[in-house]
């Protein structure tokens, strides 16, 4: 009875299908199996075909998984922009004119040290006596110090002009650091297939990909820290001049105005009169001792050519 029971079941079980899973995992044994069994030649032709079809489905899936990577984190990074800070790139110029370039230069940096600045650029020109007479100086703060900066030196004396410029960046702040991330992961999948690549035909495409991808993402990191430069400094210009008296003449006007330009026109005119005054008085003396002698002796010769003979008058009746 054991016997027929036994061969029973075995007949039942030959009779059921196999589990799903079961006959998935003995499909691929059999594959591994009959794989490893080819022969040397064949064997190696077969797989390098094999490999040189998957790296060239693998090419345009990278693409496409470039693609797709990109729009995802585009997409979460302007999800969360709502909540991240934006990005600015303020810059700001001033300019002002004083008798004394050194002085304004003075307050100047005095204003911009209480702000963290730093200086960019400087140029000078400086006058006969060496003095400067008017400079351009690029100075770079911290962005949360810019309005502030730029406050109080407008409030300097001397304030000739002023202006201020701001630009939203925030995405292309967004736009490029998504594009840095997805070339990244880009180029490790670049990696992958050049290392399953066997021929060396795969292997010159795939190190021509991957060094133009690598050249890109270096122009993006560029892009990515030049942008982070602009949005943590802000930019400001001063230029300092030496008012002279012709800008003070111009920058006055009224009744105190033109009086005080008559004044300083007589006082000009006076001086200049006395000037010549002075250089005239050394010739003035020296025609005066030389020319006084002179003159009266030819007035005295003058005067016996001029005079008449006297007429002897004789006695009446002679």
């Amino acid at each position: 009875m054991s016997m027929r029971r036994r061969s029973q079941d075995l007949r039942r079980r030959a009779g059921r299908p196999l589990p799903l899973a079961f006959t998935t995992l003995l499909t691929a044994l059999l594959l591994v199996g009959c794989s490893g069994q080819g022969g040397g030649a064949d064997s190696s032709t077969a797989g390098g075909s094999v490999d040189e079809e998957a790296a060239g489905q693998e090419a345009p899936l990278s693409a496409a998984a470039d693609s797709a990577a990109a729009t995802s984190l585009r997409k979460n990074a302007v999800d969360k922009s709502a909540l991240s800070p934006s990005y600015v790139i303020s810059t700001g110029s001033v300019s002002l004119s004083g008798k004394d370039v050194a002085d304004l230069r003075f307050d100047v940096q005095e204003v911009l040290d209480r702000h963290r600045a730093r200086v960019d650029k400087d140029e000078t020109d400086t006058g006969d006596d060496n003095a400067v007479t008017r400079s351009r100086t690029v100075f770079r703060v911290p962005v949360d110090e810019f309005d502030d900066a730029m406050d109080e030196l407008e409030k300097l004396s001397g304030l000739t002009a002023s202006s201020r410029e701001s630009e939203d960046v925030t995405t292309q702040v967004i736009d490029t650091d998504v594009r840095v991330k997805s070339q990244e992961k880009s180029i490790e999948r670049i990696r992958i297939l050049l290392d399953r690549a066997q021929s060396i035909r795969d292997i010159m495409a795939i190190e021509g990909q991957l060094s133009r991808r690598e050249a890109d993402l270096d122009s993006l990191k560029q892009q990515q820290a030049w942008l982070a430069e602009q949005t943590s400094w802000s930019t400001i210009t001063v230029h300092l001049k030496q008012k002279t008296a012709k800008d003070a003449d111009t920058d006055e006007t009224g009744f105190l105005a033109g009086l005080h330009s008559g004044w300083h026109a007589f006082t000009g005119a006076s001086v200049a009169v006395i000037t010549a005054v002075g250089a005239l008085l050394p010739f003035a003396v020296l025609l005066v001792l030389v020319g006084t002698p002179l003159w009266i002796l030819l007035r005295r010769r003058a005067g016996r050519r001029t005079s008449p003979p006297v007429a002897e008058v004789g006695p009446a009746g002679s």
